[in-house]
């Protein structure tokens, strides 16, 4: 990651950035979470 030229890196930054910014990238990331959020453990109470 540290060859890459600093432009290339600058560009891949902004790029990601725009890409994550859209709604359907929001949403599918937010049910990713839900769906994370679900299989949390819990030990059980005593």
């Amino acid at each position: 990651m540290m060859r890459l030229p600093i432009f290339f890196a600058i560009f891949l930054t902004f790029a990601v950035g725009r890409m994550l910014s859209r709604p359907p990238v929001l949403s599918a990331l937010a049910h990713g979470a839900r769906r994370l959020g679900q299989y949390e453990y819990r030990p059980p109470e005593r």
